[in-house]
């Protein structure tokens, strides 16, 4: 009795086994509405965009990667990866010699050239119009990646960034944010770069504006008249060189040293140093406050948060409506005074109840 037990046992495990690929089937489906199905992860990938280069590196599955375009530049380690073309025009031949299980990449493909890749490959188009929708890129190459877990914690901390900054109030002004100055172009609303505005209290003047990048006239200018004019450090390469000249110097903003620069790549990519982007937006204008620093524990999430990176979560604990820091971990993060000294007191939280998170803005 019992070796027949066994057997039946036996064949039930085997025919367990037997499904089991079909049912652990990945589907997903990327932002211009193609659904992929994937049995197994993905081993040789490709990546023509470089905020996905950016997630995949986030999440560990760096690993799969054996291409990139030549602007992946984060982490300083991708450098290793073969250049397999650029963005809108990867390299069709070297693709072949690589034999790539996924490609993914932008709607900067040219049509000949995605027709072509999507012919031979799986090809994932990754194009996110908003914060929530750069969460859900991440967490769709999760379920890929089978990185769920890692995945998750940069979802979280994506969608609580905006949850702590509102809960610290500041001021609302009204801003020009500038991709290139000559001829001047910005964001309008259908695009995440706005929607990260909105999410940290700034009004874009252009925010109304159906095109997505606009180019603005003379006149616009000068009847938009900003508060604010926000500017990409790398790539316009410094004040000085840019607001010179009319209709530069009528503008209230110029006139009263309102020009604050931003880090290009944390808030032109859509991934996950999208969330240092909004803290460093926020210190500067709506805090006016460049210096200071934003952090954030949530109980809910298990996740911590300075200025838009995790950092270690079990550093802190929660007793009696108070967050507790662990006196070294404080130090090496530069969090060594809050009304007081961490060393030898608590935090006193902002207490932000639906989310059971901890909201600080350290000097």
């Amino acid at each position: 009795m019992r070796t027949r037990f066994s057997r039946v046992v036996a064949l039930l495990l085997m025919a367990t086994m037997l499904v089991l690929p079909a049912s652990a089937a990945v589907k997903v489906t990327d932002d211009v509405g193609k659904t992929l199905t994937f049995t197994s992860v993905p081993k040789r990938v490709i990546s023509l965009a470089p905020n996905v280069t950016e997630i995949l590196y986030a999440i560990g599955a760096q690993g799969s990667l054996i291409g990139r375009t030549p602007v992946d530049d984060y982490p300083p380690e991708v450098k290793n990866v073969p250049v397999m073309g650029d963005y809108t025009q990867p390299n069709i031949e070297l693709l072949l010699t690589k034999k790539p299980d996924l490609i993914i990449g932008t709607i900067s493909f040219r049509k000949e050239t995605y027709d072509i890749m999507e012919k031979y490959w799986n090809v994932f188009i990754a194009d996110p119009q908003s914060v929530s929708e750069v969460s859900s890129l991440i967490h769709r190459m999760g379920l890929i990646f089978q990185k769920e877990a890692q995945a998750k914690k940069l979802e979280e901390q994506i969608r609580l960034m905006p949850v702590a900054l509102k809960s610290l109030g500041g001021q609302h002004p009204r801003v020009l944010l500038l991709l290139w100055h000559d001829p001047p172009m910005s964001v309008g609303k259908d695009t995440f770069i706005n929607d990260v505005l909105n999410q940290v209290g700034l009004v874009s003047v252009t925010g109304s504006y159906t095109q997505p990048w606009p180019t603005l006239g003379e006149e616009t200018l000068l009847k938009l008249n900003p508060d604010y004019i926000l500017y990409p450090e790398k790539s316009m390469g410094g004040e000085a060189a840019s607001f010179k000249g009319r209709p530069w110097t009528d503008l209230k903003a110029v006139q009263q040293g309102k020009l604050v620069s931003f880090n290009d790549d944390w808030v032109f990519r859509a991934g996950p140093r999208l969330t240092q982007g909004m803290a460093e937006l926020y210190l500067k204008v709506v805090q006016q406050k460049p210096n200071a620093k934003v952090l954030f524990i949530s109980n809910k999430a298990k996740i911590a948060s300075l200025n838009g990176s995790l950092v270690d979560y079990s550093k802190f604990s929660l007793k009696d409506g108070r967050f507790l820091v662990d006196p070294a971990y404080a130090k090496t993060l530069g969090i060594t005074s809050y009304q007081g000294n961490l060393r030898s007191s608590s935090l006193q939280a902002q207490w932000v109840d639906a989310e059971k998170m901890g909201v600080f803005l350290l000097p």
